[in-house]
């Protein structure tokens, strides 16, 4: 074990030395040894800095970011961005109807740091490759994080896909770099605008109806509407009312009737009347 390097500008292989010094002038050599095992596996890295050439990794989870760090070597920085960074308002519509439903993004309130974060990452690198989640939402994210990071023009931006976090399928996709998919950033934006357009304008209905603090989907919605729209045609041209069902019913079971909500109906002259 070397003594405690001399202080001045000591290099990456110095500052690990001075670690285990430490460890060892406070009595705590098995860590000492421990620590200095990982970094002659190359495992740890003291001095790994952001510099001008080198390629900054974008995924989603600081997890992640760790383990491909390793994997990808000296030439590659990793930073997560803890999901998503960037949203629609979320104290207005942030929807222009009117405009072809053109969408107003907003940084989501408290993910400002990890943008200035990334950014100035950004602004140290060569390159930046997006590697969030190989899905939708992961595709949007890497589409928002595209447009954050676009204030230092000429940046060569990437997007990279792997499908598990092995050192052969990162080091396979980083061969292999491709472009954001609009389709599938589209598909994410076009679920996030409904989304947002039933919630704001058809929550509010069941909250008068039913209970407060309920949310409309944006599926269940539409799916409601078009079987009553089906299930319940006029030839009047409007929706059927429950009388209307329960004639219809009634008329189809001839004279003997039918039970409907404990009520025993017939259709007598084209009107509808109960039994008991």
């Amino acid at each position: 074990m070397p003594g405690r390097p001399p202080k001045g500008d000591w290099n990456a292989e110095d500052r690990n030395d001075v670690c285990c010094y430490r460890l060892r002038t406070f009595g705590i050599p098995s860590l000492d040894r421990g620590i200095r095992k990982l970094l002659e596996r190359g495992n740890v890295n003291m001095s790994k800095k952001a510099g001008s050439n080198t390629n900054l990794v974008i995924v989603e989870s600081p997890a992640k970011a760790r383990t491909i760090e390793r994997y990808l070597g000296d030439d590659f920085f990793v930073r997560a961005s803890k999901g998503h960074v960037r949203d629609l308002p979320e104290r207005a519509l942030g929807v222009d109807i009117k405009h072809g439903f053109r969408p107003t993004y907003r940084v989501i309130h408290g993910k400002e740091s990890v943008v200035k974060e990334l950014r100035q990452a950004a602004s140290r690198a060569s390159a930046v490759y997006l590697a969030a989640d190989p899905d939708r939402e992961g595709e949007a994210i890497c589409f928002h994080l595209a447009e954050l990071l676009d204030g230092d023009r000429g940046k060569t931006v990437f997007r990279v896909l792997f499908h598990e976090i092995t050192r052969n399928a990162v080091r396979e996709a980083f061969e292999h770099p491709t472009s954001i998919d609009r389709n599938k950033v589209d598909a994410q934006q076009a679920r996030r605008i409904l989304d947002r357009l039933v919630g704001y304008k058809v929550s509010p209905l069941l909250w008068q109806k039913v209970r407060k603090g309920l949310s409309a989907g944006r599926v269940q919605t539409v799916a409601v509407r078009m079987i009553v729209e089906r299930e319940f045609p006029n030839p009047c041209g409007r929706i059927a009312t429950p009388e209307d069902v329960a004639a219809l019913v009634c008329f189809l079971a001839g004279d003997t009737g039918a039970f409907i909500n404990g009520q025993h109906l017939r259709v007598d002259g084209g009107a509808l009347e109960t039994l008991f």
